[in-house]
């Protein structure tokens, strides 16, 4: 064979497969595989229109570079451990709510005001605001905050005893979801209980309990309208709730996925709010097709309410400044964010 040609054969056994090796050498992107804990069940709306949805969605922005596996019912932690378990790795990112540790997250705590916000966008939106001034930033240090929003107001649904009034639910022991709640219903008399969300239908059905302060979007996780016969709305408050995930698990991220990460984080807020919103009315349209009574604490007996828990609201700045945090800068900047969405503080 002609050496020319045996030369070139030589070249293209050789020589192009390390040309084409070459081209493609680039490894393979990383991928990483996550954990998301949840407290409440699979059923739970927020476990649906938040963490799943947010789980789905990561994975379907990141093109499979990133993969998360959701953990409901409390699977890996009760729901107080939650934002711990973050901190420290036991799971990726988790669901948590502040009113599950008193005094742990005190400038959050004011969106639970008694009275204060009016619905869940409002006060999701009042959340972000917060945020973007920077004001919650050292409370969430030793995590990555992806996400903040806000419930509805709480009504108080019980079992057997219409409330209507202050004294109607004087010495009755309501469940509570902490954070200011629990002072609120002190100051109207009741006997605030913390239990576990999993123990709320028991603990109605044996009598342990006799009420729940919870929203009706959540009610039917839980098989409410087996237990509830009765429901007080007050506006008295809601909680803070959201998504946070371990600081080393975001920083190993390269940018442009730490880009996705945010931005799926901040729309996660948005869908917390319209989660609650949208699926507390139509949960609070089937409470009325069950015949369950709906009581609206209004007029005369409504400031009652207003006046008994007054001393929340009036403590708030100056517990808040012996801590040396900006208590009233803080509140400032609440009591406006509020106005401009429209909303007029009882005090």
């Amino acid at each position: 064979m002609n050496k020319k040609i045996v030369s070139l054969l030589v070249a293209f056994v050789v020589v192009i497969p390390l040309v084409l090796s070459a081209c493609g050498s680039s490894e393979p992107e990383e991928t990483y595989n996550w954990d998301l804990s949840v407290w409440v069940s699979e059923q739970e709306h927020i476990a649906r229109n938040v963490c799943m949805r947010f789980a789905d969605t990561l994975e379907e922005r990141t093109d499979g570079r990133i993969k998360v596996t959701v953990y409901a019912g409390g699977s890996l932690g009760p729901g107080a451990e939650h934002f711990d378990m973050a901190r420290t790795g036991v799971a990726d990112v988790c669901l948590f709510a502040p009113g599950y540790t008193p005094g742990r997250f005190p400038l959050t705590e004011i969106l639970g005001l008694p009275f204060a916000v009016p619905t869940a966008e409002i006060g999701t939106e009042v959340a972000t605001g917060l945020r973007e001034e920077g004001y919650l930033d050292e409370e969430y240090a030793d995590v990555k905050l992806l996400s903040l929003s806000t419930t509805v107001p709480y009504p108080i649904m019980t079992t057997d005893k219409r409330v209507t009034t202050m004294e109607d639910i004087k010495g009755m022991k309501i469940r509570t979801p902490g954070g200011f709640l629990s002072p609120a219903l002190e100051n109207l008399g009741a006997v605030p209980v913390s239990i576990a969300s999993s123990e709320i239908y028991p603990s109605l059905e044996r009598g342990i309990i006799e009420g729940v302060m919870l929203a009706y979007a959540s009610a039917p996780a839980f098989t409410l309208d087996e237990v509830i016969n009765y429901v007080a709305e007050a506006g008295l408050g809601g909680a803070a709730f959201g998504l946070v995930m371990n600081k080393d698990s975001f920083e190993e991220l390269p940018a442009d996925l730490q880009e996705i990460v945010e931005e799926v984080g901040n729309e996660a807020s948005i869908w917390g709010a319209e989660s609650y919103d949208n699926e507390d009315a139509r949960e609070r349209d089937n409470f009325e097709d069950l015949g369950i009574e709906i009581n609206q604490i209004t007029g005369a007996e409504l400031q009652r309410w207003m006046l008994a828990v007054q001393p929340i609201w009036d403590d708030w700045v100056e517990d808040i400044e012996e801590q040396g945090l900006p208590g009233q800068e803080v509140y400032d900047e609440f009591v406006s964010l509020l106005a401009q969405h429209g909303v007029e503080l009882p005090y």
